[in-house]
């Protein structure tokens, strides 16, 4: 396959009458392709602590096997927006050759109950520190 050209998603799971069979684009991120060939293995730092955030980052990033890193401000605790922002900074300068990927997980997703003002801080927080609007 060409680097430009959309590849068919094939669903091989549930078998759903309704797939939609249109072609997708290719994602490349850092050099992992995603959107073709092979799943992409992708680990969630579940640290309950920075110390072991920063940790979980670190030996994520020594494993070849590990295409991508999810970080999880969720599973960490109430630390501010400011804070999880400084910390994800520092994940993302350790995993140079990953692309980090961000989720918020609510109790209903598997992550814990916080408050709505605490969700807006972390997330307001993080996109404003994470990819500045110009």
């Amino acid at each position: 396959m060409k680097g430009n050209e959309k590849m068919m998603p094939v669903d091989t799971l549930n078998h759903e009458p309704s797939w939609d069979k249109e072609p997708v684009e290719v994602l490349e991120i850092k050099g992992v392709r995603i959107g073709e060939g092979r799943p992409k293995i992708i680990a969630s730092t579940t640290a309950k602590t920075p110390e072991a955030f920063i940790a979980l980052g670190k030996d994520y990033n020594s494993r070849p096997e590990l295409q991508m890193i999810e970080l999880r401000p969720d599973y960490i605790g109430e630390i501010s927006g400011k804070e999880f922002a400084k910390l994800t900074k520092q994940v993302y300068e350790i995993a140079k050759n990953k692309p980090i990927l961000m989720t918020f997980r609510d109790k209903t997703e598997g992550g814990r109950h916080v408050s709505d003002e605490y969700y807006r801080d972390v997330v307001v927080t993080l996109t404003g520190s994470l990819m500045p609007l110009s």
